[in-house]
């Protein structure tokens, strides 16, 4: 029995149905699979940062008696402080020098040079 405003559904319109349910399917399923990849990019870029931040300070943090001994009236992430460390570059321990250069603060080419220069 057909209601008022009813139209008998082809073949086709079953068709296209089907066929929208599986695009809008596979849509989800598609997003759904870029947005882990995306999430797990993203860890693996956060983590990486994290690490190389740890390992700068502690790096830095190998500096602390030095700075102190040395450097202690200039305030930290200075130029003051980094002109400083540089111009005693020639007294400072080995493990301040060997966390500036795991920090990225000096080369290991500058500390060699430096070291050749001194006649060490």
């Amino acid at each position: 029995m057909m209601l008022i405003g009813d139209e008998p559904q082809s073949y086709h319109s079953y068709r296209n149905i089907a066929l929208l349910r599986y695009s809008c399917c596979l849509y989800w399923t598609l997003k759904e699979e870029l947005m882990g990849k995306y999430r797990a990019t993203l860890l693996i870029i956060l983590a990486v940062v994290l690490c190389s931040v740890s390992a700068a300070e502690a790096g830095k943090r190998k500096c602390a008696e030095d700075y102190r001994r040395f450097c202690s009236q200039w305030g930290l992430e200075t130029r003051g402080l980094q002109n400083c460390m540089n111009s005693h570059g020639d007294r400072l321990t080995k493990a301040c020098v060997r966390g500036l250069i795991a920090a990225g603060a000096v080369s290991q080419a500058e500390v060699d040079r430096r070291r050749a220069a001194a006649g060490r």
